[in-house]
């Protein structure tokens, strides 16, 4: 079953992280949950692929900026993510 993880972020998480430069609610996600984000500069159905990366954690994901949410493309347990 794939992942769709939701990356929009609410105000009072938007104002506590726009103190701190960080204005984009992917980049916000991003953050708090300890993620960093590689784009690989290529697209499927005209979204972007990318690669989140924790510790030794990789998930291949496109992403939809327009509903705010990012697709796993990786086999995943929800218990793993």
């Amino acid at each position: 079953m794939p992942l769709l993880i939701n990356y929009k972020e609410t105000q009072s998480a938007k104002e506590k992280y726009l103190k701190m430069g960080i204005t984009s609610d992917i980049e916000i996600w991003l953050t708090i949950h300890g993620w960093k984000i590689r784009k690989l500069g290529l697209e499927l159905d005209g979204k972007p692929l990318a690669e989140l990366i924790r510790l030794d954690e990789k998930l291949l994901v496109v992403i939809n900026e327009e509903e705010k949410k990012m697709l796993v493309l990786n086999d995943v347990e929800c218990s793993d993510f």
